[in-house]
C-alpha cells in the first residue's frame, strides 16, 4: 500500500496509512524510526496482512496477534515483555508480509492452509487463516480450529527434527499438532504420535486442506447395499446429510450476492449458459457443506481414506423458472441432451465423484431437478473409449440416445453422489421457485496419472478404492 502523504513510500505498519509516524503529522516529512521503503506494485490498499507497532506508547515493538494492537500481554498491563512478545520491529515482523504458506503432511501426502505466518521469534508463530485474521488454535478442549482471534491458545512453537522437517507445539494447550486420515487436523499429547511438518511457501490459490477440523461422522457412512447400488445405477442419494445451520449460512451468503451486481454472468464459451456467485465459490458458507457436515466422509466410503485431492470451493448452480417447456413428456424430453462434464473441452475423465448438495427442496419432476440415466455409465465407457481413439471425445456425431432419464427428487439437505462417467443433465424447472443446489467434484490422490494412462477407459472403478 502506497503512504497517503502522497512521498512515494510504502505503508510499512508502523502507522495504518503512512510510512511512518511524523508523515501522518507533516505530510512528506520523515522521522528518524521511517524506513524509507519505496512503493512497489499496485494501488491495492488491502494491508490487512501487514504488523502495526504496538499501540503502547514508547514500544516499538511490532503487533504480534496474541492481544490485539499490542506486542503481548504484559505490554498491554504495563509490566514490560511476557515471554512469548516477538520483541521483533515492524520490519522484521513484516518480512514474509503478502506471503502464504501451507502446511505440509509428509506422512501422508496432505497440506494444509493457507497461512500467513505471524512470527513472534525465531521458533514462535500465530498461524492466520482469513481476513480479518483468525488463527488456528488448540483450544481448552484439545481440539484444533481456525476460530481463535490471537491469545495463547493460537501460540504454536516450532520444534525443528531434521532440516526443514519439524513439529508444532501447541504451548498452552500442551499439545502437538497433528493430522488423521479423513484429512483432519487433531492435537495429540506425545511428540511419538506427532505428525511431521514442512512449512512451504504455496500460491494463494493453491488447493489444500482447510485449516479447520474436517467434519466425519463416524455414525454416517455408506453401507453395503448403498455401494452396490452406486456401482449398479452409478449414483446414490443420501438423504438429510446437511444440518440446517449450514444451509441457511449457505443460502445467505448466495442471497446476498445476488443482490449485488456482477452476481450472475455467462459461461464465456458463447452459450446460454450462466455461471451464479462465482466469488463466492470458496467461501467458508460454501465449503463448510462439503468439509464441516459429514459428507466428506461419505465420500471417502467411496473414493477411498485419504484418497480424495482437496478442492478450493464449489459450483453454485442454480436454476429459475422457464416461462414455457417443450410440449415433450419427461421421459422424452432429455433422452440426447444429456452429458459427461468435460468431455466438450477434450478431457474423457475431468474428475472421479460429483457430489450435489440440495439447499432448497426438489420433489416433483420438473422443478429444476438434475436428471441423471441410471446405469449409462456402463453402456458409455466403450463407446468413450472408441471417440477418444477416433477424436471424437465429444460423442456428438452422433451423440448416443439414452433411455429411462430420472429426475433426482431431494430435499434440503439431501446429497446425491453421481459417477463421472454417469449422463446426467439440468431438467427443466416449471415451478415457481428458483432451485438452489451446490456442486463439488472430487478427484482422487492420483486421478493426473491415471488419467494419462487411460487406465479410467478401461475401469470405472479404479479411482474407487472404497468400493474395492
Amino acid at each position: 500500500m502506497q503512504c497517503a502523504g502522497d512521498c512515494g513510500l510504502a505503508v510499512t505498519g508502523v502507522t495504518p496509512t503512512h510510512c511512518c509516524k511524523v508523515c501522518s503529522m507533516f505530510r512528506g516529512k520523515h522521522g528518524p524510526a521511517c524506513m524509507k521503503s519505496p512503493f512497489q506494485g499496485t494501488t491495492d490498499n488491502n494491508n490487512s496482512h501487514l504488523r502495526a507497532v504496538c499501540s503502547r506508547d514508547h514500544c516499538n515493538f511490532a503487533q504480534t496477534g496474541i492481544v490485539e494492537g499490542y506486542c503481548c500481554m504484559a505490554c498491554l498491563n504495563n509490566r514490560g515483555h511476557g515471554q512469548y512478545c516477538g520483541q521483533l520491529s515492524v520490519t522484521e515482523a513484516n518480512k514474509d508480509a503478502g506471503k502464504t504458506f501451507a502446511l505440509r503432511n509428509l506422512e501422508r501426502e496432505t497440506s494444509f492452509g493457507p497461512f500467513t505466518l505471524q512470527w513472534k521469534k525465531r521458533n514462535i508463530a500465530v498461524l492466520a487463516t482469513d481476513t480479518p485474521p483468525r488463527t488456528l488454535r488448540v483450544n481448552e478442549e484439545g481440539t484444533v480450529d481456525s476460530h481463535g482471534r490471537g491469545g495463547l491458545f493460537a501460540v504454536f512453537e516450532i520444534k525443528q527434527i531434521v532440516d526443514t522437517v519439524v513439529t508444532l507445539f501447541a504451548v498452552t494447550g500442551k499439545r502437538f499438532l497433528s493430522a488423521d486420515d479423513d484429512g483432519k487436523l487433531t492435537a495429540v499429547h506425545s511428540e511419538g504420535c506427532a505428525t511431521l511438518w514442512t512449512i512451504d511457501e504455496v500460491p494463494l490459490d493453491t488447493c489444500l486442506f482447510p485449516c479447520f477440523s474436517v467434519k466425519v461422522d463416524p455414525n454416517l457412512s455408506l453401507n453395503p447395499e448403498e455401494k452396490r447400488m452406486f456401482k449398479e445405477a452409478g449414483y446414490i442419494v443420501k438423504k438429510q446429510v446437511i444440518p440446517k445451520k449450514l444451509i441457511t449460512e449457505a443460502l445467505k451468503a448466495i442471497n446476498s450476492r445476488l443482490c449485488t451486481p456482477g452476481a450472475v454472468v455467462t459461461d464465456g464459451l458463447g452459450g446460454s449458459g450462466m455461471k451464479f456467485c462465482k466469488d463466492i465459490a470458496t467461501d467458508s458458507s460454501i465449503r463448510n457443506l462439503l468439509f464441516g457436515s459429514g459428507v466428506w466422509g461419505l465420500a471417502q466410503d467411496l473414493i477411498g481414506k485419504n484418497k480424495i485431492h482437496p478442492v478450493r470451493g464449489g459450483q453454485i448452480a442454480l436454476r429459475g423458472p422457464q416461462s414455457s417447456l417443450p410440449d415433450l413428456a419427461p421421459g422424452e424430453l432429455h433422452r440426447s441432451g444429456w452429458h459427461i462434464d468435460g468431455i466438450d473441452k477434450g478431457k474423457h475423465s475431468a474428475f472421479t465423484l460429483l457430489v450435489g448438495i440440495a439447499l432448497t427442496d426438489c420433489v416433483e419432476p420438473n422443478n429444476g431437478n438434475l436428471i441423471v440415466y441410471p446405469g449409462s455409465h456402463h453402456v458409455l465407457l466403450p463407446l468413450l473409449k472408441d471417440s477418444v481413439a477416433a477424436g471424437n471425445l465429444s460423442l456428438r456425431h452422433p451423440r448416443p440416445v439414452l433411455s429411462n432419464p430420472h429426475h433426482v427428487c431431494c430435499t434440503a439437505g439431501d446429497v446425491v453422489f453421481v459417477h463421472h462417467k454417469l449422463a446426467h443433465a439440468g431438467g427443466p424447472n416449471a415451478g415457481h421457485q428458483i432451485r438452489y443446489q451446490v456442486y463439488f467434484r472430487l478427484s482422487h490422490k492420483n486421478h493426473e496419472e491415471f488419467t494419462a494412462s487411460n487406465i479410467t477407459l478401461e475401469d470405472l472403478w479404479v479411482e474407487y478404492e472404497g468400493l474395492h
